[in-house]
């Protein structure tokens, strides 16, 4: 659980890079080096729709709605492509434009990944006990105790979360 973002962090950076190299050479790069890039390009963009949606999509909406999810994923996706041709046709020729739009789309989405990541993470820390049970007598339970010293515990505590602010 704590690291299901990281395969995402781990082909969207890369897609990234991808895009921001063919924005920066446009169509001045070789044939070769072009169809390598778009190749790489192409298997990072794949790679997390195609592995990863599934288990996201059971984590999202349960065993129950999983078809459900994956549908409304498929269906995006579809919408995606649509506006990717709408946009294609508003910039024109000017693939650098096309790649500079696609590269920050890729940068938001690596965002949100990290995000998830780092949330992820935070959620998995294991919780540190209060300073009341660190201060209780083994084997003894706070409502075990009588007044005086149930006030003598919180004093203690107090004492200790104010030398650790210190």
């Amino acid at each position: 659980e704590k690291h299901r973002a990281a395969p995402l962090v781990l082909f969207i950076g890369p897609l990234v890079l991808s895009l921001a190299y063919l924005t920066m050479v446009g169509t001045s790069a070789s044939y070769v080096t072009t169809v390598i890039v778009m190749s790489c390009t192409g298997a990072f963009l794949a790679g997390p729709f195609k592995t990863i949606g599934p288990v996201f999509a059971v984590d999202v909406a349960g065993k129950e709605a999983k078809g459900t999810a994956m549908s409304l994923v498929g269906i995006m996706n579809n919408v995606a492509a649509v506006a990717m041709i709408f946009l294609k046709g508003f910039i024109g020729s000017d693939w650098s434009a096309l790649f500079g739009c696609l590269s920050v789309m890729s940068a938001v989405a690596l965002a949100f990944a990290v995000y998830i990541w780092v949330k992820d993470l935070a959620a998995a820390k294991p919780k540190a006990p209060a300073a009341e049970e660190l201060l209780l007598p083994e084997g003894t339970s706070k409502e075990a105790l009588d007044e005086p010293q149930q006030k003598a515990l919180q004093r203690r505590a107090s004492y200790q979360e104010l030398k650790l602010q210190v």
